[in-house]
């Protein structure tokens, strides 16, 4: 009786193994598909997505450029590994020095490993960035609405910003408020700390 069930249990025991397995090598072959599959990006249309008032053409390289965004950000060219250093070291000061060191250690070990990504721009489009940076006579900005970049002079782009302030609607203050706005909001937001320790006091 003993054996048989000994058998029978191993039996099992080995099904489930088997169907275990089967089922891994399923889904590891759905995620190594889903791997594969790229996803097709839509291409935007410059002419949608770049506004040119600068009143002469540009050429298609420094319309690719602009059409991907303001917050588009190139690859580097290499590891500035002296910006993650310079930005590790202020935050590893107050560590014990054992714990420091360790995190340096770590730092450097990674920083070895660590391959440059892949240019995310061609080298047209290096060149136009370049010579986008060179113009100081001209304006790149975001368009009121839609995903647009808006490119015009820079005298066209202040004759508008002093025609909008010359609206009746727009009024000039005698000072920066900022810092009576900055000193505000820190005194709110400690009667809402005080109050609620004094809710806690009451009801804890």
């Amino acid at each position: 009786m003993d054996r048989k069930t000994n058998v029978s249990a191993n039996f099992g025991q080995f099904n489930q193994q088997l169907l275990l397995k089967r089922n891994t090598t399923r889904q590891t072959k759905k995620y190594d598909n889903l791997a594969r599959k790229k996803p097709v990006a839509t291409p935007l249309n410059p002419d949608r997505t770049v506004i040119n008032l600068l009143g002469e053409s540009i050429n298609d390289s420094t319309k690719t450029v602009l059409t991907k965004g303001l917050n588009f950000a190139p690859t580097p060219c290499s590891i500035p590994y002296q910006d993650f250093i310079g930005g590790i070291e202020p935050a590893i000061r107050k560590l014990p020095k054992e714990a420091a060191e360790e995190i340096r250690s770590q730092v450097t070990h990674f920083l070895k490993k660590a391959v440059p990504p892949k240019p995310n721009l061609s080298k047209e489009e290096k060149e136009a960035l370049k010579e986008l940076k060179t113009r100081k006579d001209i304006a790149i900005l975001p368009a009121d609405k839609g995903n647009a970049t808006v490119l015009m002079t820079l005298k066209n782009y202040h004759e508008k910003i002093h025609t909008m302030l010359s609206d009746p609607a727009y009024r000039k203050i005698p000072r920066d408020p900022t810092e009576s706005i900055k000193r505000k909001k820190i005194f709110q937001n400690l009667c809402c700390r005080h109050k609620f320790r004094e809710r806690s006091v009451l009801f804890g």
